[in-house]
């Protein structure tokens, strides 16, 4: 009997640790470039604008994450021009790396949407790169936190390099015609009194999008007062002015700065926050749970074990 208890506790052991750290969702957006080729040489520069089609749900968060060859690629930045999100929480490329998210306030949005742009300066006169979304890439929907966007079905970006062209035989410029200034009327000085706002932020763990519950945020470039989220990662803040603003949120001892646009409306606005915690406190989060129940199990199982029999008469 005993050796059946110790066989089922090992079995029940390896089936924890296979689990998988969050269930498989539905996945229905994309995410692709525009242009999705194309062929370049050496010196130009392009732009490739990063689309996403939500599949008529409505989302209010993305994350796009992809690698470039450093050896045919220089990046020039990114670009949030015309993109449907307003606020940012990564916004780089470098090191052969593009990394980008940021999100929108409820209700979020849907459809085929702009997210950002990256642009590149071809290194190379010849061969070809081909840019592809990796598994840290999400697309968020707005009713519950879940995300559906399908790497599978993503687009990729295929383009090809060639030499740099020769340039034909300048000419020296035609001097241009003297046009006397334009006499411009100042414009006339009004006072204005600034709009306040309130808004709410949600704080979630980027990991499992889950709510993030004593995170500390505060407007650095406003006031030095702090903040703490609810329990569900909630925080509300009042007079705040329109444009964009800088957040800072700390939880225990991660702490990260983000970008939201307050826009001129008079219904509070919600913005949600993505947070990336270090992957080594998730791991052992996680190790700690198993852990606990392990001991449970077979603290029960020895005790079943050890206890005597009551005897039949």
């Amino acid at each position: 009997m005993f050796k059946k208890y110790l066989i089922f506790i090992f079995i029940f052991t390896g089936a924890v640790c296979l689990m998988p750290f969050w269930a498989i969702q539905a996945q229905a957006a994309t995410l692709y470039f525009s242009p999705a080729s194309g062929s370049f040489a050496q010196g130009e520069s392009f732009w490739l604008a990063i689309m996403v089609n939500t599949d008529g749900k409505a989302v209010n968060a993305i994350g796009a994450y992809l690698s470039y060859p450093e050896d045919k690629l220089e990046p020039l930045g990114v670009s949030t021009t015309g993109s449907v999100m307003t606020l940012w929480a990564e916004k780089n490329s470098s090191a052969g790396k593009v990394e980008i998210s940021g999100g929108l306030s409820t209700p979020g949005f849907s459809g085929v949407k702009k997210v950002a742009a990256i642009g590149f300066r071809v290194k190379t006169s010849s061969g070809s790169a081909t840019l592809q979304f990796n598994e840290n890439s999400a697309v968020i929907t707005d009713a519950d936190n879940q995300n559906i966007l399908n790497l599978a079905i993503s687009g990729q970006g295929k383009y090809s390099f060639k030499p740099k062209a020769v340039a034909p035989p300048s000419t020296p410029p035609s001097t241009p015609p003297i046009t006397p200034p334009a006499i411009s009327t100042p414009p006339v000085a009004t006072s204005t009194q600034p709009s306040v706002y309130q808004i709410e932020l949600i704080i979630l763990n980027q990991a499992n999008n889950k709510p993030l519950s004593g995170a500390e945020i505060f407007f650095p470039k406003i006031s030095s007062a702090t903040r703490t989220t609810d329990g569900e990662g909630k925080v509300v803040f009042d007079n705040l002015t329109l444009g964009e603003q800088q957040v800072s949120v700390k939880y225990k001892e991660t702490s990260a700065d983000y970008q939201i646009n307050i826009l001129d409306q008079e219904s509070a606005q919600s913005f949600k926050i993505l947070f990336r915690l270090p992957r080594m406190t998730e791991g052992l989060t996680f190790l700690i749970v198993v852990t606990v129940l392990l001991l449970g199990l077979a603290g029960f199982m020895v005790t079943k074990i050890l206890k005597p029999s009551t005897p039949s008469y």
